[in-house]
């Protein structure tokens, strides 16, 4: 992760903004813009695919997520669109292979099926440990995962040197957004207690390689392994019939689920495309 913690050394660079497409207008767009720059300041200005796939990963710092957007197709195409923008900060990668990415993580066959699922298979039984931990931690509702000392919960963003605390932005609700805070003082609560809450969840997300968990409802909790754009996948720990994914319909991030696997009475495989 030394990509990652050279971020902070790196002042604002300008860049090209993207051509708004037909739903990021007027002051959406100005949130949007205001975001890229806020995060081109703590980006250097190129690296490799490697640190794009990283930080663009599900619930990553570029991956930047329209949380006031009603129409589900509008965040698709959100997804895809910010893909590009975001990774033209850090990447010089062409955008026809920018929009190729999402591919690598994308799986229709058995043998690839049967691998996620074997990977899936050995964690099975710490999934009612991760139910017990946000059922007992009720203010944390997102845990992202890149290194032991670099993660996010909720909306703040731990890194060795400072903590970023994003609000998210009035109109779009974009989180990442323009609206962030740098803590210096990693003793600063409660973000010193919620380290310290998700230690071990995070040891365990080190262990199977999980990248993010996400507690969805209290009785959903979507635990994912892999991703970028709006092309996810992982287990859904689902104790309601009608929050069980099903190929077709659509997760909370608006994205659609194009394979499901039954595992058990309460956890699915899933990837959505």
């Amino acid at each position: 992760m030394k990509y990652f913690l050279l971020l902070f050394l790196f002042p604002l660079i300008p860049f090209a903004a993207p051509i708004p497409p037909e739903y990021l207008q007027g002051q959406a767009n100005e949130e949007y813009l205001k975001t890229l720059h806020e995060l081109r300041a703590i980006f250097p200005d190129k690296g490799p695919p490697q640190l794009l796939l990283m930080l663009a990963s599900p619930y990553g710092i570029l991956d930047i997520q329209p949380t006031k957007f009603s129409s589900d197709e509008n965040k698709n195409k959100f997804a895809n669109f910010n893909l590009g923008a975001a990774g033209s900060i850090i990447s010089d990668l062409e955008p026809n292979i920018l929009k190729k990415l999402p591919e690598i993580v994308l799986c229709h066959e058995n043998t690839c099926r049967e691998k996620r699922l074997s990977s899936i298979k050995k964690m099975m039984n710490r999934a009612e440990k991760i139910d017990h931990f946000f059922n007992n931690n009720s203010d944390i509702k997102i845990v992202q995962r890149l290194d032991d000392s670099v993660y996010r919960i909720n909306n703040a963003f731990f890194t060795p040197t400072v903590i970023i605390q994003f609000e998210p932005s009035d109109v779009a609700g974009f989180v990442p957004s323009a609206k962030a805070t740098n803590i210096t003082n990693l003793s600063t609560q409660p973000y010193a207690n919620h380290t310290k809450q998700t230690n071990d969840l995070r040891n365990l997300m080190k262990q199977f390689s999980i990248i993010a968990i996400v507690k969805e409802s209290n009785s959903l909790t979507n635990v994912i392994f892999g991703g970028i754009s709006n092309n996810h996948w992982g287990i859904k720990i689902s104790h309601k019939v009608n929050e069980q994914p099903r190929i077709g319909g659509t997760n909370s991030l608006g994205f659609k689920y194009d394979d499901v696997v039954k595992l058990s009475n309460t956890l699915y495989y899933y990837q959505t495309n």
